[in-house]
């Protein structure tokens, strides 16, 4: 029926380079716990801490920088 959520959890300890990750099931929440985070998307930059909130829309190509270790919570909605 393509309707629910996933949640996940993610950590990282450098930025992503020549790569990108998009979701084509649904919209991304993300929640960061811990670090610094830059998603830098097609439709600019998003900076974003610990209690910040981060929607990515469905289909939308985006990276991750970060200066050292980061983590969090990820909601896929779809």
């Amino acid at each position: 029926t393509q309707g629910g959520a996933g949640i996940h959890l993610y950590a990282a300890n450098r930025s992503m380079t020549d790569r990108v990750f998009y979701c084509a099931d649904g919209e991304l929440l993300i929640v960061p716990q811990l670090g610094r985070q830059v998603f830098v998307t097609e439709l600019g930059r998003i900076e974003a801490e610990a209690g910040h909130i981060v929607v990515i829309p469905r289909g939308v190509r985006f990276r991750v920088e970060c200066d050292g270790p980061i983590r969090g919570y990820v909601c896929e909605n779809y």
